[in-house]
């Protein structure tokens, strides 16, 4: 804004009122997207939901063939769908 008023050779308040009443809010500036990096926990991002779907499945495919008796499978499921 300043750049502006001294271009034009006014006041700041001056740039404020006049953008008011074209009906700009000068206040209100659009959120810049701020890049994130992706943290992978156990191979689950967050960003692709098919691939962490897959992800989950596969560790659901392992542990019933690491446990064939079942034991201790209902707490795994219940583990399996906190996560999703």
């Amino acid at each position: 804004m300043s750049a502006l008023a001294e271009a034009a050779r006014t006041s700041r308040p001056t740039i404020y009122a006049d953008l008011r009443s074209q009906g700009i809010d000068p206040d209100a500036r659009p959120m810049k997207e701020v890049p994130m990096a992706t943290v992978t926990i156990d191979g689950l991002t967050g960003t692709d939901v098919e691939a962490d779907g897959r992800t989950i499945l596969n560790a659901a495919h392992r542990y019933v063939a690491d446990h064939p008796d079942g034991a201790g499978n209902s707490e795994f499921q219940a583990d399996l769908v906190q996560l999703s």
